[in-house]
């Protein structure tokens, strides 16, 4: 298992080591009172929430990134400010909003999609991340003007990891270059081949930001395969395969024998002597 907390700080800057601690368990508290233990990854990027810092947080699917995005909502309403979490899809903003909702109270969290608008001026509004680039460039004075009722402490984007995307990367870049310097920004993303690389240019953009990375897949990827005979484990051994959690290499994962195209041969004569003893469509 491997988990980093990067503090990429500009040339020439001092960072007081005991501000933010290596693994955020010391002087961090809970960001709330969770029936869990929190993993490292989240106490690590908790703690750079906690000491001002925008942070970029990259783990396997399920690892638990969204406790971090309601550590970061929860820190900005607390200190009297507004929250903004975008994601490019609808249907993950929508997922979005029912989640925070019901954590929150849904008079506390808008929506705001290409085909919805949900109380606007909501502390905690959703959106698509389209959304979000384009009442930036529009400098939209609900949400972002310095007069708007309660200034935008943190702006989360959601798979972020789409800044990689060769279509709607600029969407994402937009978003941060854009986004408000008093905004303390929450990327959360997949693992990312160049997380080092774009925590540094967040870094240079907008300020001060953590990198968070672990490669700890809390729920492990189970392979099967399915065809007109039904539907196997691809590997012998249910562990096997990138991410399955077990310890054997690479070399040591083995196909499952039923799925050599010899016997799904056999299996499907035998199902067809089956379906015409029987005369008809049984057996399976």
């Amino acid at each position: 298992n491997r988990m980093q907390h990067i503090l990429l700080m500009p040339d020439g800057a001092e960072v007081d080591p005991s501000a933010v601690p290596p693994d955020g368990s010391q002087r961090t508290p809970p960001p709330a009172p969770y029936p869990f233990e929190l993993d490292d990854f989240q106490r690590a990027a908790c703690g750079a929430i906690d000491a001002g810092r925008s942070v970029v947080v990259a783990a396997p699917t399920s690892a638990g990134k969204t406790l971090v995005a309601e550590h970061a909502v929860r820190a900005a309403l607390g200190a009297g400010g507004r929250a903004v979490y975008a994601s490019p899809l609808k249907a993950l903003s929508n997922q979005k909003y029912r989640d925070l909702s019901a954590a929150l109270g849904p008079g506390s969290v808008g929506l705001l999609t290409g085909d919805t608008q949900k109380q606007r001026d909501a502390p905690v509004l959703v959106m698509t991340t389209e959304v979000l680039r384009n009442m930036l460039l529009e400098q939209d004075e609900m949400v972002f003007a310095a007069q708007a009722a309660g200034r935008v402490g943190v702006v989360i984007l959601d798979e972020f990891h789409y800044m990689n995307d060769k279509s709607r990367g600029t969407v994402w870049e937009e978003c941060c270059v854009l986004a408000p310097p008093s905004a303390k920004l929450v990327a959360l993303s997949a693992t990312m081949a160049n997380a080092r690389q774009v925590t540094r240019w967040l870094e240079a953009i907008h300020g001060p930001t953590s990198l968070v990375e672990t490669s700890h897949r809390p729920v492990p990827l189970r392979y099967r395969y399915a065809d007109d005979l039904g539907v196997e484990d691809l590997f012998t051994s249910p562990a096997a395969g990138p991410g399955g959690g077990g310890a054997a290499p690479p070399k040591a994962w083995r196909l499952n024998p039923s799925l050599r195209p010899e016997k799904r041969g056999l299996a499907r004569e035998a199902r067809r002597e089956r379906r015409a003893a029987g005369g008809g469509r049984g057996g399976r």
